[in-house]
């Protein structure tokens, strides 16, 4: 009896031995993947560390760490050892070795993994390694990835696919690898935006260039919204000077507008982007387009906004000193308000201060109500007896540079 319990006993003993050297051999498996280390990492193995079992708490075994730190050397002897090229981190759809070493540019690595079988698309409830290649730059890793026959119109979950992914991150070597194994330039994303779109939006010259020199519409519009701004329009809304620049070097039109009429012309000036209005006007933008809906022109939001640079910009170009609005306001309404200098300017330019606007108000008594003590005199001294009443049939809308207080019956 005695015998049988000492035995049970040392069996006990010989199996937590075992336990711990699992346990033991399992961690410096795991170590040796993260080092790189294929000596110790075969040490590990023949001292009994399980090759799939043995994982982090997140589920990465020996050959995902090794993987995704770009070790090709000790991945090359773990898929030796017999490691399952396919198997997933942490969970049945988590990231596959592949997925680790193309999210990190280890080409020496994903070929490797290619040629021992590994599944080029990855699992499908993850954007596929090339997708995550071209997102991070990789640029060789995307071309190696796609000479295996990974699909570069393989959506995320966005609709976005690998060619909208690198266009959006600014990955001009990626785009340029894409573009070149026939990526579709114009595919829309579930939103309608296109590469060209998502390049523009986030500044990318350069790929907005080469996505034009690939035969990306350049005045296109979100797919399905034909009232969406073109990526001129955004760019110069942005005040993107070397966007601007590229795309209107692709032929961008420069009267292309939103609904409401604002051209990229209406819209740099709006935001007060004088380089911008400045290559927009060189380009030939139209100095006095009016806005379709509302009448307001380039040069009456510049002078309201009392920004003497651009009103001078636009009056250079041929802008109309006198274009009114729908009810009469002009540039010199505009200003009268307290913008000494840009009332200065339209004066010089041939501005009448005995134009009323069709209720009656003149720049005079604007400037008057306003308390803009050194205008009121300027174009008191100036105005003449008889009031000209100004001659527009358009339909606009008028620009309310007024106190809010005020009506324009008491002017």
């Amino acid at each position: 009896m005695r015998r049988l319990f000492f035995s049970s006993w040392l069996c006990l003993l010989a199996a937590g031995s075992a336990s711990l050297n699992v346990f033991e051999s399992s961690a410096a498996l795991l170590a040796a993947a993260e080092a790189g280390d294929v000596a110790a990492a075969k040490a590990a193995l023949q001292a009994g560390a399980p090759l799939e079992k043995a994982a982090t708490h997140e589920g990465a075994n020996a050959l995902h760490l090794a993987a995704g730190a770009g070790h090709s050397d000790l991945v090359e002897a773990l898929l030796a050892a017999g490691a399952a090229v396919d198997a997933a981190a942490g969970r049945l759809d988590g990231p596959t070795a592949l997925y680790l070493a193309a999210q990190n540019g280890h080409t020496a690595v994903v070929d490797l993994l290619l040629r021992a079988g590994a599944s080029v698309e990855g699992p499908p409830t993850l954007p596929g390694p090339l997708y995550i290649a071209a997102q991070g730059g990789h640029a060789a890793t995307v071309r190696a990835l796609l000479a295996a026959g990974a699909r570069s119109d393989r959506p995320d979950k966005s609709g976005s696919c690998v060619l909208h992914v690198a266009a959006q991150q600014g990955r001009r070597e990626a785009v340029a690898v894409l573009l070149a194994a026939g990526a579709e330039v114009e595919r829309a994303n579930a939103v309608g935006a296109r590469a060209l779109h998502l390049a523009a939006d986030a500044g990318h010259a350069g790929v907005v260039r080469d996505l034009l020199q690939a035969g990306a519409e350049v005045d296109a519009r979100l797919q399905g919204y034909d009232d969406a701004p073109t990526a001129l329009m955004s760019a110069a809304h942005k005040g993107d000077l070397r966007l601007v620049r590229t795309l209107l070097a692709g032929g961008a039109s420069t009267e292309a507008a939103s609904p409401g009429g604002f051209t990229p012309l209406s819209v740099a000036v709006q935001e007060g982007h004088a380089p911008v209005v400045a290559a927009l006007l060189a380009a030939g933008a139209r100095p006095s387009a009016p806005c379709a809906q509302k009448g307001a022109t380039p040069l009456l939001f510049a002078a309201g906004m009392g920004r003497v640079d651009l009103v001078g910009l636009l009056l250079d170009a041929g802008a109309r000193v006198e274009e009114a609005d729908n009810e009469g306001w002009t540039p010199l309404h505009a200003a009268a308000s307290g913008h000494l200098p840009v009332v200065r300017l339209l004066l010089r330019h041939g501005a009448s201060p005995r134009l009323l606007t069709r209720a009656g108000v003149s720049p005079v008594s604007l400037a008057k109500a306003a308390g803009a003590a050194e205008v009121f005199q300027l174009l008191s001294s100036l105005a003449a007896a008889d009031i000209v009443q100004p001659e527009t049939e358009k339909s606009r809308f008028r620009m309310d540079f007024s106190p809010p207080s005020l009506e324009r019956s008491e002017l």
